[in-house]
């Protein structure tokens, strides 16, 4: 593969795992800063996505880029399943229905949450449901 391709890649490879480390160390002082941890994770993710597409792109064998693509799945999907959680910290938009209990119960979060303030009612749409929380958009 291309040169310029693979160095590109482990140098975000690098900027993406300094970034994580610097904010897992941001997010453990005193007090506790969870969207420092969630922002090193999914920095941490994002960069073994990288790692592991650098790794396909390297590959010699069939089975070797199966392997790679396989890695890049599983570390996509971690992302992903992170970012939600990482949005909701970083924009604050958390929702929660008319029988929930703050700090007891799960939360709504809301993904296209813009324009909303903080104590307004809106109409969502559940979109995905977890164990705990639901996933909503506005309607």
């Amino acid at each position: 593969m291309n040169g310029i391709l693979t160095t590109s890649l482990a140098i975000l490879a690098g900027v993406c795992l300094y970034a994580a480390v610097n904010h897992l160390w941001i997010g453990l002082r005193r007090p506790p800063q969870r969207m420092h941890w969630l922002f090193a994770l999914l920095s941490f993710f994002v960069a073994c996505y990288v790692l592991a597409k650098l790794g396909a792109y390297r590959a010699i064998s069939a089975e070797e880029l199966v392997a790679m693509r396989r890695w890049e799945v599983s570390f996509a999907a971690g992302a992903l399943g992170v970012l939600p959680w990482f949005a909701a910290e970083y924009t604050g938009v958390l929702a929660r229905s008319y029988a929930d209990a703050p700090e007891i119960d799960g939360v709504v979060i809301i993904e296209n949450s813009s324009g909303l303030e903080v104590g307004e009612f809106a109409q969502v749409r559940i979109t995905e449901a977890g164990d705990h929380d639901l996933w909503a958009v506005t309607v």
